[in-house]
């Protein structure tokens, strides 16, 4: 798909109704961020006339505080109601959001934490690339958004592959938040981008004519271009451009009173001569622009792997051999890892199909927001890295994932005190809870190799985000009285579901992760008085098995390799009430402050979470019956 040629008098129209329309909405709202939709629109308005409207290619703007600007173009190609858009924008109720959001027509990816969108992006484009649709993927970034971290980390790998596919449009401005840009923090931005691989062309991104050229030169490029569109803050506004010319932030995120926006109103209004041909013009387009995304329907789970009792095995190695089943019977499962690809299995994927693992260096923060576009592209993403990592430097990005509702699999390994020696910069002990509490994300802590295996196939098929829960450790297989693996067989993953591994009457054990084992090794010296319910998800903590084993032994012990007071006891207890579960006894065992390095097994001990520790506890509360 080419750029093709536009009548510049129609887009001259296109633009001036496009501000009158933004403006009208931000002073209705009272709210929003009028300066950079003014700026970013003539370029916008040109890229979506010459190419966006006839191919359908994605677009991301990252800096989603333009959200006036996009709405107002997507109004005026007819694909969202103008009106709609003027009198509810940012209101209660309205999808019309401050923020770019997805579930408008026509936006491809929610957006609003700066560089964030511009990684997702690039996963688009990497996506493109790799289902060889020979499609462009478009970013519009602001030039401030350009110091955040994350788009360097971006910048690296759209070198690394190659990805002449994408194309970023900055907002060059000169012009952030509080200030200027040489005043906040200067940057080099040609020499920036040069340095990170890419072809960097500038323009006036005011004027249609040369805006169309450079897009024409930048879609003969080999290399990932950037195009910096030196613009004016407030440009077309007889009341704020002026403040722009001289670098000034007045109206990066203010709106103009309606008193002040009516000599703006008169000034960008169209005649009606103007607006018949303007409209004529849009009704003759052929628009195919659709941003609804079909996640793959038909995937290829193949066959579950038993693991033996005799299999001394880490859940992280289980992982990665699911992970190869999937990949080789299905081309759009891709992993990403980051510099860990060892240590979190994915190379043994990457030794079976090279061509569906993605390096990305030391940048997990870019990894997740990447995983989020591929994912809206078409592809199943296996993101992984350790949980201190996944949770803490990417719980952005999973969180901005979770609010576009995409399909990203996060599978983090060596977490919790099952880490050791490592200490407790990388021991993940908050990590469930922090995933937990989103809104759209499945957290699951399978408890052995047979249930790992079982829920990689689970998730690779099922629609969503979710966060996977490994430790580090090896520990044998569980097994039931006569031996034979627990999760195998006729076993099937169901996350609303636990699974009784033994009956009981007098105390309820509820466990999850590496110590399901140490907990089962402890209740067997309890027959007909521990009953053991291993729940893998909070869905299934909160399920009918439990309330029932709850409302028959009024005891609950409570054990996880994780903090104690953020876990699984803190999300359950609101249930529990809910439900009317009086305890008479209740107990969480975990982990209740930060541990130095040591060996699993001491680490174990030491927080009682082991057999011994798990038996103590067990006996204390029996005898208090």
């Amino acid at each position: 798909m080419n750029f093709q040629n536009i009548d510049f008098n129609i887009a001259k129209l296109f633009v001036k109704s496009c501000r009158l329309s933004a403006l009208q909405a931000v002073v209705n709202a009272n709210s929003g961020h009028p300066g950079g939709s003014f700026s970013s629109l003539d370029f916008l308005s040109v890229l979506y006339l010459s190419r966006l409207i006839h191919s359908n290619e994605k677009i991301v703007v990252s800096n989603g505080h333009i959200s006036p600007a996009v709405y107002a173009v997507l109004a005026e190609l007819k694909l969202e109601d103008k009106q709609d858009f003027i009198e509810n924008f940012r209101q209660s109720g309205s999808k019309f959001e401050g923020h770019v959001n997805r579930f408008v027509n026509g936006c491809f990816y929610s957006t609003g934490p700066l560089g964030s969108g511009v990684a997702a992006a690039l996963g688009m484009a990497l996506a493109e690339k790799y289902f060889k649709t020979n499609k462009k993927v478009f970013a519009v970034l602001g030039d401030g958004e350009c110091q955040e971290g994350i788009v360097y980390e971006m910048g690296h790998f759209a070198n690394k592959y190659n990805l002449d596919n994408f194309v970023c449009l900055v907002d060059y401005n000169k012009v952030q938040l509080t200030d200027s840009l040489e005043k906040t923090m200067p940057i080099d931005l040609e020499a920036n981008f040069k340095a990170m691989g890419f072809e960097v062309l500038t323009c006036n991104g005011h004027d249609h004519q040369e805006i169309l050229n450079i897009y024409q030169t930048a879609d003969k490029s080999n290399k990932p271009t950037v195009i910096l569109m030196q613009t004016i803050m407030g440009k077309g506004s007889k009341v704020m451009q002026l403040d722009g010319e001289n670098y000034q932030a007045t109206w990066h995120g203010k709106s103009p009173s309606l008193q002040a926006a009516q000599e703006d109103f008169e000034f960008l209004k169209i005649s009606e001569s103007q607006k018949l041909e303007l409209a004529n013009h849009i009704n003759q387009l052929d628009i195919k622009i659709n941003s609804q995304v079909d996640f793959p329907s038909k995937i290829n789970v193949g066959e579950n792997r038993v693991y033996t009792k005799d299999d001394l095995l880490d859940c992280r190695t289980a992982y990665g051999n699911a992970l190869k089943d999937l990949g080789e019977l299905n081309p759009e499962v891709l992993a990403l890892t980051a510099d860990l690809s060892g240590s979190v299995k994915t190379n043994i994927l990457k030794k079976s199909k090279p061509n569906q693992h993605f390096e990305v260096g030391i940048a997990e923060q870019f990894m997740v927001a990447a995983a989020g576009g591929l994912s809206l592209a078409g592809a199943i993403p296996f993101a992984s890295t350790f949980g201190v990592f996944m949770t803490s430097r990417a719980r952005g990005q999973a969180r901005l994932n979770d609010i576009n509702e995409t399909n990203v699999k996060m599978v983090s390994t060596h977490c919790g005190l099952s880490l050791g020696e490592d200490g407790p910069t990388h021991q993940a002990l908050d990590d469930f809870a922090s995933m937990e509490s989103l809104f759209n994300t499945t957290v699951i802590e399978p408890a052995d190799p047979n249930q790992t295996d079982h829920v990689i196939r689970y998730i690779a098929k099922s629609k969503g985000n979710f966060y996977v829960r490994l430790g580090r450790h090896k520990y044998p297989v569980l097994t039931d009285k006569n031996q034979k693996p627990i999760f195998s067989g006729g076993y099937l993953f169901d996350p609303s579901k636990p699974t009784c591994v033994q009956n009981g009457n007098k105390l309820t054990v509820l466990t999850l992760g590496a110590t399901s084992f140490e907990a089962q090794q402890a209740c067997l010296v309890y027959p007909d008085q521990v009953e053991l319910l291993i729940t893998p998800t909070l869905d299934s903590a909160k399920s009918k098995e439990v309330l029932d084993s709850l409302k028959k032994t009024k005891n609950l012990l409570i054990i996880q390799d994780h903090n104690s007071g953020a876990g699984l006891a803190t999300f359950l207890a609101p249930y529990l009430l809910e439900n009317s579960i009086v305890l008479e006894n209740f107990k969480s065992l975990g982990v209740e402050k930060y541990q130095l390095s040591g060996k699993q097994k001491d680490l174990y001990s030491l927080n009682q979470i082991d057999k011994e520790g798990i038996s103590k506890q067990i006996d204390l509360i029996l005898g208090k019956l």
